[in-house]
């Protein structure tokens, strides 16, 4: 409804209780409550503190709330509360995604619990609960595995018990009916050896009882049975597995009870029970061979000594016989009554097997929301997602936008980029354009230097409106200002523009030479542009140009010129419109490939190479045109790779000092 809720752990002074929430009907909506005098007041019907009552087929009732904190700012009947009776495992499972446990190192026995809560004094309060329910299960886990000991121990001492009264009662006898008193001392010190020996002879046997019941025990496959005592056994090894076992029946019980017959952690701590019984019979019988191997050498030297007591009368050698079955009972019978006392008295200890390092406490900051870590994603996460768009964009653009699209795409050289204009079309004639003027400078530098003995340079592209006759008619116009004679060749005959830049009439020109052999230098114009540079335009119309191209008119054309030019700058038609540029390709020293910024497809730069393979062209130069602002001020231009210049460069202030 538009109305914050937050929770009442501190503002409702009462909490509700339900009797059997195992078996509570959770509520369809919120239920609304009030605080009336002497009770509560839900959804119309009255409650009295701390008294059950039937509502919506739950017993419930309500009880003061320990935390609550009273607020002056209104009275507490005129506000409103809401709750919701929830079932258990949900509410749990809540609880339980915002509980974090880990251990504090891999070989430390400490565990580090925390919990997301949006009212910290509950989260200490769960975490508390969390602890006390810990350390209780571990004292309940060690009496129950006392209370089973102690059970079997006390029925073997009312078996030995039983049967040390009965020796008692036949020596008593047989002193009675035999009249025997005492025994020599020859008969004593070989009682003392035997008894000895008997001695250990009875350690083994029981050691070998323990055995035969631990055996049993695990064989048996039934938990919940009496554990034996493994305090005889001078294994502690297998006290351990016996405990570990016993720990691990109990557990299964226990899950087997509250959890479904195929759950998981049920069929884990079953394999668990299933690998360690194996374990521990094999330890058994290990200590059985044992203890077998050293009876027989103990009972062969009892059996001398035995001899020995054959040289005492009868009748005190049956006295001695029934004596030392006497004292070995009693020592099987005080070594029982010591191990009960030692299981009566950790009963009674209630302490745990774990203790509370560091009490729970709450975090002086909240851990969530974050506001600090919102605001710098809200400061960032513009510009985020503006670099992703344009990621994106350009992702799915099959234009080329970058230097490097070209490198990818080619093996060629870049010998040049042109900043966009907007002025393509023209001839760059005025100072003040600096910047473009000194890229066609450093264009014609690379040309000189990369080909240093090129006379025929031809300039084309693969598509039109990629400004190959821009760059055409600038670059020769830059050699002529060098000091070279430049003739400049319009053999884009289809659509020529080169004569209309230049304001030179297209009467005659290429056409007349290549239909009716005149020679190539008398058709050549001055340009008004520069004294060095001369042009040859492409002259009339004609309806099939493309056939009038061949290779021995081309070679003648060229020889003609190149022999009164210092170099010849030939604009063709694009390679994808016409075949002409593959034909004249093939008889010039240099191929300058014009490509443009978001305009040229990639995939006819991919084809590129292989083209002008097919065609026979080599020495292939790139030409990167109209590279747009990309970077961050006006005056600079970016293209992916990290190069940029400034418009406003040093030649301009040359320029207007010389009054240009």
């Amino acid at each position: 409804d538009g109305i914050k809720t937050i929770s009442a752990y501190y503002s409702c002074p009462v909490l509700v209780e339900c009797r059997n929430p195992d078996s509570l009907l959770p509520t369809k909506a919120p239920l609304k409550l009030r605080i009336d005098k002497g009770g509560v007041n839900v959804e119309g019907q009255s409650f009295v503190l701390n008294q059950w009552k039937a509502f919506n087929g739950n017993d419930i009732r309500f009880v003061n709330n320990p935390n609550y904190r009273r607020d002056a700012s209104k009275p507490i009947e005129e506000r409103e509360f809401s709750f919701a009776l929830l079932p258990v495992r949900r509410t749990t499972e809540g609880v339980l995604d915002g509980l974090i446990t880990n251990a504090a190192s891999r070989q430390s026995s400490v565990i580090d619990l925390k919990i997301r809560d949006e009212v910290p004094a509950r989260g200490e309060a769960i975490l508390n609960q969390v602890i006390r329910a810990y350390l209780h299960g571990s004292v309940t886990k060690k009496n129950s595995t006392a209370k089973t000991t102690l059970e079997w121990l006390n029925n073997r001492i009312k078996e030995e018990g039983g049967q040390l009264d009965s020796i008692e009662k036949k020596i008593q006898g047989y002193r009675t009916a035999e009249n025997v008193v005492d025994i020599g001392e020859q008969s004593r010190l070989y009682l003392q050896r035997v008894e000895a020996g008997d001695r250990q002879l009875n350690e083994m046997n029981m050691q070998l009882a323990s055995l035969n019941e631990m055996e049993k025990y695990v064989t048996s496959r039934k938990a919940g049975g009496l554990v034996p005592s493994t305090s005889g056994v001078a294994n502690p090894e297998l006290s351990v597995l016996m405990q570990k076992l016993y720990d691990a029946e109990v557990d299964y019980q226990r899950l087997s009870q509250t959890t479904a017959e195929n759950n998981p952690m049920l069929t884990s701590r079953q394999n668990e029970i299933n690998k360690m019984r194996p374990a521990i019979l094999e330890a058994i019988q290990t200590q059985r061979k044992a203890l077998v191997a050293g009876r027989e050498q103990l009972g062969a030297d009892v059996n001398q000594y035995s001899g020995m007591l054959r040289s005492v009368p009868q009748k005190e050698r049956a006295l001695i016989d029934v004596s030392r079955q006497r004292n070995m009972k009693q020592e099987q019978f005080t070594d029982l009554l010591r191990q009960r006392d030692a299981i009566l008295y950790s009963l009674t200890s209630t302490e745990a097997s774990g203790a509370v390092i560091n009490e729970p406490s709450t975090l002086t900051k909240p851990v969530s929301p974050k506001t600090e870590l919102i605001a710098l994603l809200a400061l960032i996460a513009p510009f985020g997602l503006g670099a992703l768009f344009i990621s994106a964009k350009d992702a799915v653009n099959g234009k080329v936008l970058y230097r490097d699209d070209l490198n990818a795409l080619t093996s060629y050289p870049i010998i040049g980029e042109l900043i966009e204009s907007k002025d393509a079309d023209k001839l760059i004639t005025e100072p003040r354009r600096s910047f473009l003027l000194e890229q066609f400078r450093q264009i014609r530098t690379t040309v000189f230097s990369i080909a240093p003995n090129a006379k025929k340079i031809m300039v084309t592209s693969s598509i039109e409106g990629e400004g190959k006759s821009f760059i055409s008619s600038n670059l020769a116009l830059s050699m002529a200002r060098s000091g070279k004679r430049v003739c400049l060749l319009e053999f884009d005959l289809h659509r020529p523009k080169i004569s209309e830049q230049f304001g030179i009439n297209n009467e005659k020109g290429l056409t007349d030479a290549l239909a009716d052999g005149v020679a190539a230098p008398t058709l050549v114009q001055r340009a008004p542009a520069n004294a060095n540079l001369f042009i040859l335009p492409s002259g009339s119309f004609h309806e099939s140009v493309s056939d009038l191209i061949n290779k021995e008119k081309l070679d003648r054309i060229l020889a003609e010129l190149t022999a009164q030019f210092d170099c010849v700058i030939i604009d063709t038609p694009p390679v994808k419109a016409l075949n002409d540029a593959f034909v004249i390709g093939k008889e010039a020293d240099l191929t300058l490939y014009v490509t443009r910024h978001n305009y040229t497809p990639k995939s006819y730069v991919g084809m590129l190479e292989d083209a002008m393979t097919l065609a026979g062209i080599t020495n292939i130069a790139l030409i990167f045109n109209g590279v747009k602002n990309r970077g961050i001020g006006k005056n600079s231009y970016g293209v992916g790779y990290g190069y940029g210049h400034e418009n406003k460069t040093a030649y301009e202030g040359y320029w207007r000092k010389a009054g240009a």
